[in-house]
């Protein structure tokens, strides 16, 4: 994992410091939003980091090029549309992957992505600073496994 994924992540656990010590429900559930999308994002930014760190270690310049610029529109990563992604590098990395992820990380990630985008086009959502600080943890396991799973 490279320097400014761990720099977001230190970033984001310091938020969720500050979250834990708001009083007020209501500021707090507005905050658990923000952190919902700054959560979202850290698993693109980091999908987006290590493949392109694999690409350039492993492929001509031209092709690391072209998959860099086609990741610019890798959004709304829920867990069928990483295993797709990670199925159109390698098999063993999705069948790697799948081996490691349980129901309930699933469920973190989906949760996550259904949430960012409930919050991002002005739905209802169901995020509470608790849930998302699972669905926050979750998504560091699931970057975890990515780690291990995504080998140059």
């Amino acid at each position: 994992m490279n320097l400014r994924i761990k720099s977001q992540i230190s970033s984001i656990d310091s938020l969720f410091n500050t979250g834990a010590n708001i009083k007020d429900e209501e500021i707090q559930a507005h905050f658990a939003r923000y952190l919902c999308i700054k959560a979202s994002g850290l698993l693109e930014n980091y999908i987006k980091s290590q493949i392109g760190d694999y690409v350039d270690a492993c492929s001509s310049q031209p092709t690391a090029k072209y998959v860099r610029n086609k990741m610019k529109t890798f959004t709304n990563v829920d867990c069928d549309k990483l295993v797709t992604f990670l199925e159109s590098f390698s098999s063993d990395w999705t069948t790697a992957f799948l081996a490691r992820m349980n129901d309930e990380l699933k469920s973190s990630l989906n949760s996550l992505i259904s949430n960012r985008n409930n919050i991002a086009h002005g739905n209802t959502d169901s995020i509470t600073f608790n849930k998302i600080k699972q669905y926050y943890d979750d998504t560091k396991k699931v970057i975890d496994i990515l780690d291990q799973v995504i080998k140059k």
